[in-house]
This record gives structure tokens, C-alpha cells and sequence, in this order.
């Protein structure tokens, strides 16, 4: 019975595979977009997140996890806004493709900042990591008053 068992679940898994590589035609840009998306999201949300619990945080060593995890989200971003990749269902303005010099710039000071929290955040002054929280939270700020659209 257990051998039936494993038969069948391995003619499961390979018609799943075999189903899942078929892309229909033309719709594979948009997968890959979807993807890009999704990981922007995904770092975005790191971020954010993190950076409440930095603000929350009542140590230094509190602080220290999410200060790695903003600079290792901050250091990715660049690649996660490729051409075509904003519009709906994201946030992301138009402008960020249309001015990608100035958004570049925004995004090294965001990873300068990050970059600094996490060198903080290994030292033992928690008010130096709460002030350079509040840089890399004004680096996020600076870049979506520009570069992100409102709430719909």
C-alpha cells in the first residue's frame, strides 16, 4: 500500500512540474516582472518593518537584526526596478523611470544610511543607532514623496 502510495505521488509531482513549465506564449515578461515585484514588495516591506523595530527596540542588540536585514534590503533595491516594472498593482510612479539618474542617487543614500545603522547597531550606543535610524528613515521619506504614489 505504502509503495502504491509512493507511485502516486511521484506521477503527482512530475505532471505538477511538467504543468508548471509550460509558459503560455507572451506571458513570460509579464512572470518575470510579477517576480521583480514581488521581491520589491518583499524588500520594501523588510524595511519598513525593520525599521519599527529598530525604533522599538530597548538595546543595542535588539536593533542589530533588523539593522542587517535594512542593509541587506537597501543594498538590493537597485536591481529589484527595472524598466516597464511599476503601474499597478504597485505604488511606483512613472517618474522613477522617467528621472532613473535622481532615483539612483536617492537609493545610494538610502544604502549609506542603512549601511551606517548597521555599523551602529554593532556598537553599544543605542542613541546612535535610534539617530541613524531616523536618517535612513528620512532617506525613505525623501525618495517617496517623489517616486511613490498615494494610497488608492
Amino acid at each position: 500500500m505504502q509503495f502504491r502510495y509512493l507511485i502516486f505521488a511521484g506521477i503527482a509531482a512530475a505532471a505538477t512540474i511538467a504543468a508548471s513549465s509550460v509558459i503560455p506564449p507572451g506571458t513570460g515578461a509579464a512572470n518575470a516582472q510579477g517576480g521583480v515585484v514581488d521581491a520589491r514588495a518583499t524588500a520594501m516591506k523588510t524595511l519598513g518593518g525593520s525599521l519599527r523595530r529598530v525604533g522599538q527596540a530597548a538595546s543595542v542588540e535588539d536593533a542589530r537584526g533588523p539593522a542587517a536585514a535594512i542593509a541587506g534590503a537597501a543594498s538590493r533595491l537597485e536591481a529589484l526596478f527595472p524598466e516597464g516594472s511599476g503601474g499597478p498593482p504597485t505604488r511606483s510612479k512613472p517618474e522613477i523611470w522617467q528621472n532613473m539618474a535622481d532615483f539612483k542617487v536617492k537609493l545610494a543614500a538610502l544604502r549609506d544610511a542603512a549601511r551606517a545603522l548597521d555599523a551602529a547597531a554593532k556598537g553599544a550606543d543605542l542613541d546612535a543607532v535610534k539617530a541613524a535610524a531616523r536618517n535612513v528613515g528620512g532617506t525613505c521619506g525623501a525618495c517617496h514623496r517623489v517616486y511613490r504614489a498615494p494610497r488608492s
